[in-house]
């Protein structure tokens, strides 16, 4: 129960000793610590790892490195069959893939990786394809492989090409630069506030130029939002929009600096429930000129006095729109025409 726990939620092992530690209050289950249940998800990993895979001509390996541990590397090389790939349409998920090999070292080179794909050989038969991102050690590594096994093909990920040239398209452009200021500034200033809910979203640590699409999601979902019109989940009421011309035409009346200031804050800070209430504002500064007081409704205000910076950025917006859909179109097309194309050679 408690694996299929931590499979299924997003819950950690420390947060789940915490919620088995609650069963013996309901039910005759004994406390759990998170040290065991750790070790039973390990067990369970490792003993997958070590399940006797089918050996068929059309798998494909996916390899790259993984996380450091410390000064080593972690090389992991994952499966998938050919057959799988075109039953799901080109689409991979998790329960398609196979973890052939995991093998951890201090120093890799060329010949490193090309040792531990010839391991995984002995366990699958010859792999149909091999699948990497062109990193130095990776690269040299399947093409020593390669050597070996010469029906076997060699592909650059296209995932990882998109990024890359993504990447090179913005990571230091201009325009790129200043909106991802203005976000960040944008983040700041709503955090904690009344419209935290629109808050930025961030990009993703890894693979940040793949994931670009989230943020360009945000923006759309903010421009929509704003056409919308329906700011009452903001702020309910309106406000005075000409507040400054309203107080510049009306200090004089003031007795002295203080009223000024006290006077400038109610007309531009204060929310009213309805019109009527703006005139009795108005009758207590004795301010007679109400037929000029422009009202705008108060979420509309609020959400521009935060969100009104992005308006310089919608056409880069629609920019950044369609290099994300041309990118998203080339990798679909790669993936399902070329995986084809070079199936269909083989065969």
């Amino acid at each position: 129960m408690t694996v299929n726990m931590f499979i299924n939620t997003q819950a950690g092992f420390r947060g789940l000793s915490k919620i088995v530690n609650e069963f013996p209050n309901y039910f005759d289950i004994q406390s759990v610590s998170y040290c065991c249940i750790r070790q039973w998800v390990l067990r369970l990993g490792y003993g997958l790892l070590n399940l006797e895979v089918e050996k068929r001509q059309d798998w494909i390996y996916i390899l790259d490195f993984s996380i450091h541990l410390g000064k080593e590397r972690c090389l992991l090389i994952l499966g998938v069959s050919m057959e799988s790939v075109l039953k799901n349409g080109y689409e991979l998920t998790h329960n398609q893939v196979h973890v052939l090999d995991i093998y951890v070292q201090e120093h890799f080179d060329g010949q490193a990786v090309c040792n531990r794909l010839s391991v995984v050989k002995e366990k699958t038969g010859i792999p149909f394809q091999i699948i990497s991102d062109g990193g130095n050690d990776v690269r040299k590594g399947v093409e020593l492989f390669c050597g070996e096994n010469q029906n076997v093909i060699d592909s650059y990920d296209i995932t990882h090409m998109i990024g890359i040239c993504i990447k090179h398209k913005l990571e230091k452009a201009p325009q790129w630069l200043e909106l991802q200021e203005d976000l960040s500034c944008l983040t700041q200033q709503t955090k904690q506030s009344d419209v935290s809910f629109l808050r930025p979203i961030a990009l993703s640590k890894k693979a940040r130029w793949l994931n670009i699409k989230n943020e360009i999601l945000w923006l759309e979902n903010i421009y929509n939002y704003e056409k919308k019109s329906d700011f009452h989940l903001i702020n309910k009421g309106i406000k005075i929009e000409n507040a400054q011309i309203i107080f510049d035409n009306n200090k004089a009346k003031c007795a002295n600096k203080y009223e000024q200031k006290h006077l400038e804050k109610e007309l531009k800070h204060t929310v009213f429930e309805k019109p009527e209430d703006i005139s009795i504002l108005l009758k207590k500064y004795t301010i007679s000129d109400t037929e000029n007081i422009v009202t705008i409704d108060a979420g509309k205000a609020r959400f521009n006095e935060k969100f009104a910076v992005l308006n310089k950025h919608r056409q880069y917006y629609l920019e950044l729109k369609e290099l994300n859909e041309m990118a998203e179109n080339i990798k679909s097309i790669v993936k399902k025409k070329g995986f084809e194309f070079e199936y269909i050679t083989r065969n």
